[in-house]
């Protein structure tokens, strides 16, 4: 019987291996074009983004344009199985006319299990190929453009729709939203204490303590910097506009009078 089963199971993955699913848009934010108008009406359908027409033809205009740094979110109604974690699994096809990849359109795109906690993907260069990463399935999607200025797209990068390459199921129970909080460090140096020649304690010099939710309370569960110091930390997840920084000095006095400061940068590569 578990034979059976497990044979009928391979079947009902093969079979719905190329298998197009139905879209639904949950939000779209256009952004401008590159002079800072309007993107046009024909490409600000939002549903056109729902279907991939994979059409290049001169004057159609079957897509939802981003506009520079605009998003937009897919809901699949079934679910994106991860292939193997080396081979595509899906292509967000773009539309630029007569297919000559001129110019450059990009966009970065994340999945989801549960529209909440996103996996960052990569950027896609006009239709490429695209893996699931670390996720074993998803059926959210977004889409951000990435496209650089100096390109000279008008209206940068032009969803055309979802393609999926790899295996589909029914979807299965979504996981529940997992705070979003820094999940590893990744590198840096700490600083000395104020007379520049003393290390930090040991005690604020543990790289982990800054891992995971803010106690908010005067113990010793942070980790200092040091002056000049720095320290890369990577989130569990994609982190999109609200970010909050909490630092800890006891007995929680005025920055005026105990002001501690750092500058924060991010980044979606480690390196830029």
């Amino acid at each position: 019987m578990k034979k059976t089963f497990s044979v009928l199971a391979s079947l009902v993955l093969a079979a719905s291996a190329s298998a197009q699913c139905d879209f639904t848009v949950l939000r779209a934010s256009q952004g401008p074009t590159i002079s800072g108008g309007t993107v046009p009406a024909n490409r600000s359908i939002q549903d056109n983004a729902k279907v991939a027409q994979k059409s290049d033809v001169q004057g159609q205009s079957e897509f939802f344009s981003l506009g520079y740094q605009g998003c937009i979110v897919l809901k699949s109604s079934c679910a994106l199985t991860n292939t193997n974690g080396t081979e595509p699994d899906l292509i967000v096809w773009e539309t630029t006319w007569g297919n000559s990849y001129n110019p450059a359109e990009k966009a970065r795109v994340f999945a989801s299990q549960n529209g909440t906690n996103w996996t960052d993907l990569g950027v896609s260069f006009v239709d490429n190929k695209m893996d699931l990463g670390s996720l074993a399935w998803a059926d959210h999607f977004m889409i951000i453009d990435a496209t650089d200025r100096i390109n000279g797209s008008p209206d940068a990068f032009d969803v055309d729709g979802i393609e999926f390459l790899g295996a589909t199921i029914e979807t299965p129970e979504a996981p529940m939203p997992t705070a979003n909080t820094l999940a590893s460090y990744e590198g840096g140096l700490q600083g000395k204490k104020r007379n520049g020649t003393s290390n930090v304690d040991a005690i604020r010099s543990m790289t982990s303590k800054a891992i995971g939710l803010p106690q908010l309370n005067d113990t010793y569960n942070f980790y200092s910097l040091g002056f000049g110091g720095t320290a890369i930390y990577k989130f569990a997840y994609a982190a999109f506009n609200n970010i909050v920084l909490t630092e800890t000095s006891f007995r929680n006095p005025s920055c005026t009078r105990y002001p501690e400061t750092v500058n924060v940068e991010g980044s979606t590569d480690g390196t830029n």
